[in-house]
């Protein structure tokens, strides 16, 4: 698709894009096609489709077969996606915020029992790619993956190494396998965002795998001390944790049990060694 086609297509319904909204609008079939091969979609696939925008990587995911609930807030383009896909059954359209959606209820979109799988694929609004990350990594009920178009320095914290971590970096790596698929340019997009972007792929760990991940700690005993440490994350480890460590614990010789140099700082830690921690400080 051509910027010029994509100005026809929102002019017909009186539509321009929004930078409000985050709205820039992928022109490269490639792209897409690369997308869902990179979300693994079989015939057959409940996807979550956030921010379909004109339909261009819904239209891919139904070709390949899948059943797709997509969530558009633009009223406008929700009108051009009903006439688009509105006869397909596999489509269906939530008008609304994601943010504001149940989990609970976008399983119920697709018609899915207790544990069926499900996936989440989708050219974020950039504004939003944090929560909505959040949203679905520690949601209940979780989906099987998160295949997301998002900007490119958010792809490459997520895949973050020990010495560049963040909360957000510890989060999918701890919950999940997160990998850069596909690395976007700017002019891949209309209007072309300031940044080039990245497809970020996380399979997402099943029950099995997060509590031996997890072992005797817990989830959230586990995420409350990597929140705590993260919000103060110039501090060493040893001394922004003493609230949360048992009476008489000292941090030092907590770290030291984990294998842990005593100088860390929040970003040095793998999400492994938060276990450690989080173990020993009781």
């Amino acid at each position: 698709m051509t910027p010029s086609d994509l100005r026809r297509i929102l002019g017909e319904y009186g539509l321009r894009p929004l930078s409000g909204r985050s709205q820039n609008f992928l022109l490269d079939e490639g792209v897409v096609s690369r997308m869902v091969a990179a979300a693994g979609v079989l015939p057959g696939a409940a996807v979550l489709e956030i921010g379909p925008g004109t339909g261009m990587l819904t239209g891919a995911l139904l070709k390949a077969g899948a059943s797709v609930t997509a969530v558009e807030i633009d009223h406008g383009l929700c009108r051009l996606l009903r006439d688009r896909f509105g006869n397909d059954g596999n489509f269906r359209l939530i008008e609304g915020d994601v943010l504001e959606l149940d989990n609970q209820e976008i399983v119920r979109s697709f018609g899915l029992g207790e544990g069926d799988r499900w996936q989440v694929a989708a050219n974020l609004p950039y504004a939003i790619t944090s929560p909505t990350v959040m949203k679905f990594i520690f949601g209940d009920p979780r989906p099987a993956s998160l295949t997301l178009m998002v900007q490119r320095e958010v792809a490459e914290r997520m895949v973050a190494k020990p010495g560049d971590m963040s909360s957000l970096a510890v989060a999918c790596q701890a919950l999940g396998h997160p990998e850069i698929a596909v690395r976007v340019r700017a002019g891949s997009f209309f209007p072309a965002p300031r940044v080039d972007s990245a497809v970020i792929h996380v399979r997402l760990k099943d029950s099995v795998e997060r509590q031996a991940f997890f072992r005797g700690v817990g989830e959230g005993r586990y995420f409350q001390v990597v929140r705590q440490a993260f919000s103060q994350r110039r501090k060493q480890v040893k001394n922004t944790l003493r609230s949360l460590a048992r009476p008489g614990r000292d941090l030092a010789d907590c770290l030291k049990r984990a294998e842990i140099p005593e100088s860390s700082r929040p970003e040095d830690l793998t999400p492994e060694q938060w276990v450690a921690v989080a173990e020993n400080i009781g």
